[in-house]
């Protein structure tokens, strides 16, 4: 049955987009691309089940164990050390909880570091050591890399990287995008596109559709069962997704580029402890993720 995926405001229904039968395949990563207020996150607690589904159902695989992450989700009493954080999650020998907690970048001493004293980074990478620990083969992200450090972003990108099993996750950071997912998820205009590849090879896909003048029909169903393999062969679809530009691509690397350099500078000066470079590289920052959404969102709009 057809999902519609929305929620309840007041007594009147909202409706946000329809979704057709779709199965997520096991070990596959899924990136969710769309405007912001389009619906994503509602997508994500529909799936887990937080939210009902305005019309159809959406059932989870035989055995699968779903682990969900964003930011600030995850309340880490602020008394304890990082070490406590995790053995409250999992009971575990001394030995293991270090090498466990190295994984994401807490070493040495560190780990005897209280919650309340660590950056908004390190709390995320401690969270998202909490929810791995609990060993989940389904991976739920809503905008992972946002308010991480450049330590705590490559630290994520690691893990996810060497993680087993299947991944779901809303994002606008291309360099995630382009990294990990190897199906792409399009919301726009009441309904999800699907293509069935990486970044790279839908982005080289609709600039030679562009250049033919090929206009090709595709559609998208919903999850979750699982099946298949994280790097199986890709199977190719027909296809009629919003093409950006040669100059949008650019214009998105650019913009990537100048975050991640503002980005570096902010961490300088916050070891330095210089507040009034930070406030004004942080309205840099600011404006800059502005604009990125803005043209991101050109890709479905």
């Amino acid at each position: 049955m057809d999902l519609s995926v929305g929620y309840v405001n007041e007594g009147e229904i909202v409706n946000l987009f329809n979704v057709p039968d779709y199965e997520i395949q096991k070990e596959t990563t899924t990136a969710i691309i769309g405007s912001n207020g389009i619906g994503k996150t509602t997508l994500l607690k529909t799936i887990l089940g937080e939210i009902p589904p305005i019309k159809g159902n959406v059932s989870l695989g035989h055995n699968v164990k779903t682990g969900y992450f964003r930011q600030g989700s995850d309340a880490i009493p602020e008394n304890l050390t990082v070490m406590e954080a995790l053995l409250q999650i999992k009971n575990l020998s001394i030995g293991e909880a270090r090498s466990f907690l190295a994984k994401f970048l807490f070493k040495g001493e560190e780990i005897f570091e209280q919650v309340k004293s660590l950056s908004g980074g390190e709390r995320g990478r401690l969270s998202l050591a909490r929810l791995l620990i609990t060993a989940p083969n389904v991976l739920i992200l809503d905008e992972p890399t946002t308010h991480l450090d450049i330590p705590s972003r490559e630290a994520l990108e690691n893990m996810l990287q060497d993680f087993d099993g299947t991944v779901i996750f809303v994002s606008h950071d291309r360099h995630l995008i382009s990294l990990l997912a190897n199906n792409l998820w399009f919301v726009d205009n009441g309904q999800i596109d699907e293509f069935e590849g990486t970044y790279d090879e839908w982005l080289e896909s609709n600039r030679k559709s562009t250049s033919n003048n090929i206009t090709i029909d595709q559609k998208i169903e919903l999850p979750i069962k699982k099946s298949a393999k994280k790097n199986i062969p890709q199977k190719k679809k027909n296809k009629s997704l919003k093409v950006p530009s040669v100059d949008i691509s650019e214009s998105i690397e650019a913009l990537e580029n100048e975050i991640r350099e503002i980005e570096q500078k902010l961490d300088e000066a916050s070891n330095l402890g210089d507040l009034d470079l930070i406030i004004e590289l942080g309205e840099k920052h600011a404006t800059l993720t502005s604009k990125m959404e803005k043209t991101l969102s050109s890709w479905v709009n």
